[in-house]
Formats: C-alpha cells, structure tokens, sequence
C-alpha cells in the first residue's frame, strides 16, 4: 500500500507549517527591505549615478553674419590630418617581402618607399591647397613618427582623402586610373597611403578670413574670444549651459532615447546679425590695399558709415590679419586691435568743418563772415603759417574751406573766445570715446582748460586740427553729426539678434544720438563741404553726375609720447559725404606715414572715390545732378 501523502505526527505537522511560513514571509520580508531601500536618499543617488552620466552639451557659438545674411564666423567641423612616415617605411617593407625570396635589399624597400610617397604627395597636394615638395619633405621625414600635414580639413575633403587611406589597385579604382594618367608618368602597381590618421575637431571658421577680421575678431584655442566682436560680445555668443544626464546600459553606453531638451535648444540656431555690408567692405578693402600699395604707406584705414543711425558698414584696417589663422601673427599681436578705434592721432584739416560748425552755433561767426589771411601769425612766441607759407588776404568761410586755410581758422576761432570754444569743444565730446561696440577703445587727449584760455597759442592749434587727438572713428562720427543735420551718433557694429531666418528676436540698440550742432549750421557747413569738392583741395572725390561734399587732411605725425612730432612724417586724409546735398553716407580715409610731401587731396581723396564709385553701383544711387553739368563744371576747374 501506498503511504499517505499526510503527516503522521504533530513534529511532520509543524515541519510543514514552518516551511510554508517561510515561503510566505521571506517574499514580504525582502519586499519590505527594498521598499525601505529605495527610500534613501543616499541609495537613490547612487542608484542615478550608476544608471545615468554626465553629457557636456556642446554648446556653439552663435553664427555671425552681415546685414545680408552673409556668414562672416561659424562653428564647423574640421579635420587634422596627420602622416606617420615610419608606417609608411614599414609598409614599404611588407609590400617588398611580399614579392622577394630572401632578405629584401635595403635599396629596394627605399625606392618602393620613395616612389609610395612621391604618389602619396602628389595626390595629396591639390587637395590640401599645399606643394607636393613639403608634403613630401613631411612625409619622408622618418625621424618624426608624427608629422601634421593640414589643420584645416574641411567635410569633402576628408572624404576625398580617407578614400585614399585603404590600399587598393589602380586597375581597381573607378576614379584614380584617370587621375593618375593626367598627373603622372610613372606606373605605380599599387597605391597604398596607409600612415594617415585623422582627429576631429570643432573650430570656429571665419569664411570672409581678412576682409573682416579687424572687425570680427577670432575666437583661440581655448574657445575665448580674443578680438573685435568674438570678444566684445563674448557673454552673448554662448550660452552656459550645464551638463546634462544621459540614461546608459550596464556598459556604460547610451541607451537609444530621447535627447534632453537643452541638447535641442532653439537658441542654438540664433545668429547675431551686423551692420557691415560684405560687399562694401570687400570694396573698401580692395581700395585701401591699392592705396597701401600705389603710396607706400605705414598703414591705413577706411571706415564708411551710416550718418543717420551711426551704423558701421565698412572698416577696412590695413596691415589685417587671417582670423583663420591668428597664431601666424603671435609675434605682433597689435594687428589684432584695430588702430582707428585704439589709437588716437591729430586729426588735421579734416577737423576744420567741425570748428566751423561750433563757431556758426556761437552767433558770433555767420557764414557769410570774412577774415584776412597775412601768411602768417605769431602767438605765445609761436609762427604760425600755412601749409605752403603763403597769405591769400580776404577769405570767406567757404573758401577758408576749401584752400584749407590755417590763419583763417584761427581767425575764426578767436571770433568766439577762447572759453567758450573750450567749452563747447568739451562739449561735443573731444576726449571722450565714442561708445563703440569693440573692445579697447581709445578715448582722445585734450588740453588742460585753464592752460588752454592762458595761452592763445593753445587755443589756436585745435582751430587747424593740432593739439586735439582722437581716434579716426571719433573724427568720422563728428563728420556724422554734420552729415545728419548735428545728433552725435553712437558708432556700432552689431544690429540685432536673429533666428536662421532673419527674423529679429532681440535688437542691440546703441546709445540715444545727442544734438551737438543746430540743424542750420549743419546745413551750412554741409554746402562748404561741397564747394570743397567743387573747386578746392577734395576735386579728387569728384564723381560725374553727384554732388560730393568733403574735407582734406595733412597733418604732422605726433610722437607716441604724446610731445612733439615725428620729423618728416604726416598723416593724409579724406572724410566725403555722399550724396552731399543729402549724405547717406559718410567715408574716411587715412594713411599713415606715406613717403615724401603726400597730401589729402593726393592719397586719401581717390581712394574715397573709388569707395563711392562701387557703392553708386550696387547700391543703384540714381544721380543727384545732371552729368552734363557735372563734367563741365569739372572741366572749367582744371
């Protein structure tokens, strides 16, 4: 018979019943730990950190452009390409035993190695933009085992180049057979680059490089902005964000999920749009650097800005410098700092218009005003006397103007007294800066008041543009405020914050413009300005069909310190107004040290004209006169 499956006895009984408790209570038991497990903090912590990690965000710069939407800096991915020449020699050597019995010659795995690198550079040169001599030189150099070869690999071309990595036949290959037969004459029975590597990088890319790196500026290695806009507006351009947590796997790696929200922010596509027009300043580039060239200046500058707003639409700076490449200029590091606007000089007769406007504002100067012209005037024991030492007798304001006459401005000036023209120079602004949205700006030197109404030689010098400095761009603004009726603007650079489309999310206002003139004495001095063009030292600026209004300068170079002038050298200049009778815009130009006697009129005025000549052309400016008139008017003046 079979034995009952019961329990027999009482000890059978209380076995069964202390295993089924167990069986119960164990579950709930390990149930109520983990539940109080999981309610501690410290374990919940743990728990995240061993079930997430930390992603820094890569957070790009905003993309700058124009006000056309031309990009000027952009984040890009980039690509150092860098060449092991041992690997190449080993390779060589396979490649030699592979078809030799014995012990391959010496010899002969040098001429297999030669002839690989020879092709190697030769397919690389077109493609890196580099001479397939230092390529080769590069990659032949087996006492480096790493050599870098470009740092500025773009997308396409790492493409091209990677193709090039794996060892393949010539017969083989759909594209380098015909490639080959074009550029070489040898025959290669196998193309193998195998040393080459690869890095990514991100880097911030400046497309336009020299044409807008005084202005731009270039980010270094550290991802800081070290120059122009990248650093006046660095807090602008990234925006901190901190590290996000990503889910992972018990390896460690990223599970398949959504990204966190800040990973797709939308402020990553915001551009931050300028007021520089990449059409004029290439223009304005390509003007001055044929002025550096035809008068062999120090350096120069030519700066077009919008009067009514203050915008600046063109700064060409010349020596420049490749924002692509800064460390190149690590040895003069001044080339990044733009000199007209940190650096100030005397800015000579280009100040005259300003001095009239003051002295019209007065009441005790009319336009109609006329002063005599000795030659010459002694004053604190001081001759003064004009450019060419000649007395002209009776001058009216314009033609004080036009010849640019010394003794007639001083003249002038002594017409309104020396307190309140210190005042009023004061209060324009002369010594100030400007306000200017690039860093380092330098503010303009002026004399001490109560030596300036001491001595009347102090308060005559100012009358022709000496004994006042100022950077070129605070000169230019002053011409603004004659241009647009008497409001001092304030120069900027950047016009708004954008999304990818143009749409304006956040507008970078400058400071609110300042009258400093009357509205009539501007439009007084605006008519001398075109008679200067007309028929005085600006008929250079002439252009056939449109008034032009402007003011030549030639003055002596000041020493650094400050007392005294550089023997021999000038500063030549030319600030136009265009169209005169109603400027839109106002341009300068400046050189610095050009050889030999070198005047406004002759440097500084044509390259100002050829400026104006290209922006009538693709600003589509109709005329403002009859050219017919312009070009007789023109031809009875010379």
């Amino acid at each position: 018979m079979m034995r009952s499956p019961r329990p027999q006895t009482k000890k059978e009984v209380w076995r069964y019943w202390l295993v089924g408790a167990a069986l119960v209570l164990a579950p709930v038991g390990l149930g109520v730990r983990a539940w109080s497990l999981s309610q501690n903090p410290d374990l919940r912590v743990r728990a995240v950190d061993q079930q997430t990690r930390p992603l820094d965000p890569f957070i790009p710069r905003l993309t700058m452009v124009d006000r056309r939407q031309n990009i000027l800096a952009t984040d890009q991915v980039l690509y150092t390409l860098y060449a092991h020449p041992r690997v190449f020699y080993t390779e060589a050597k396979k490649q030699v035993e592979q078809t030799q019995r014995g012990e391959p010659q010496p010899g002969l795995i040098q001429a297999t190695f030669s002839q690989q690198t020879q092709v190697a550079a030769r397919l690389l040169a077109p493609l890196l933009k580099q001479p397939a001599p230092a390529l080769l030189a590069l990659l032949r150099d087996q006492k480096e085992s790493t050599v870098v070869l470009s740092r500025r690999v773009d997308e396409a071309t790492f493409r091209r180049i990677q193709s090039l990595i794996i060892p393949r036949t010539l017969v083989e290959d759909k594209l380098l057979p015909s490639y080959l037969a074009q550029n070489f004459k040898e025959k290669v029975p196998k193309l193998t680059i195998p040393g080459l590597e690869f890095q990514t990088r991100r880097q911030r890319t400046y497309p336009l490089g020299t044409d807008v790196a005084p202005i731009v500026g270039f980010v270094d290695y550290d991802g800081k902005g070290r120059a122009g806009i990248e650093q006046y507006y660095e807090k602008q351009m990234v925006v901190d964000r901190p590290a996000q947590a990503v889910s992972i796997n018990g390896f460690g790696q990223l599970l398949a999920a959504a990204p966190p929200r800040p990973l797709l922010d939308e402020q990553l596509h915001h551009r931050l749009r300028l007021t520089l027009d990449a059409r004029l300043q290439n223009t304005a580039n390509r003007a001055l650097s044929k002025g550096m060239t035809l008068y062999k200046a120090k350096r120069g500058t030519a700066i077009v800005m919008d009067p009514q707003s203050g915008a600046i639409l063109a700064l060409a700076v010349a020596p420049s410098y490749d924002n692509n490449n800064f460390a190149l200029y690590a040895k003069n590091p001044k080339v990044f700092r733009p000199w007209p606007v940190t650096e100030i000089y005397e800015p000579g007769s280009t100040f005259k218009p300003v001095n009239i406007a003051l002295a019209l504002d007065s009441g005790k100067v009319k336009a109609n005003d006329v002063v005599y012209d000795p030659g010459s005037m002694t004053l604190s024991r001081r001759t003064i006397r004009n450019f060419d030492g000649k007395g002209r007798g009776s001058l009216s304001v314009t033609k004080v103007l036009q010849v640019s006459n010394n003794i007639g401005m001083v003249k002038l000036m002594q017409k309104m007294g020396a307190a309140d023209y210190y005042d009023r120079l004061r209060g324009i602004g002369i010594g100030k800066a400007s306000g200017v949205d690039l860093p380092n700006e330098a503010a303009g030197v002026f004399k001490d008041r109560a030596q300036f109404i001491r001595y009347p030689i102090e308060a005559a010098t100012p009358a022709f543009g000496q004994g006042v400095t100022m950077t070129p761009l605070q000169l230019l603004r002053f011409h603004c405020a004659i241009a647009n009726g008497g409001l001092l603007v304030t120069p900027h650079v950047v016009e708004a914050l954008t999304d990818e489309n143009g749409r304006v999310i956040r507008p970078f206002t400058p400071a609110p413009s300042k009258r400093i003139f009357s509205a009539e004495s501007a439009r007084q001095v605006r008519q001398m300005l075109v008679q200067v063009v007309e028929g005085g030292s600006g008929k250079p600026a002439q252009i056939p069909g449109y008034w032009v209004g402007g003011k030549t300068g030639t003055a002596q170079k000041v020493l650094a310190n400050g007392r005294g002038y550089v023997a021999g050298q000038r500063v030549t200049s030319f600030v136009g107004h265009f169209p005169g009778d109603a400027p839109r815009y106002v341009v300068l130009v400046v050189f610095d040290e050009p050889p030999g006697r070198a005047f406004g009129g002759t440097t500084a005025a044509p390259v100002v004209h050829e400026i104006l000549t290209e922006l009538v052309g693709f600003e589509g400016i109709k005329p403002t006169r009859p050219i017919a008139q312009s070009q007789e008017r023109n031809d009875a003046l010379n």
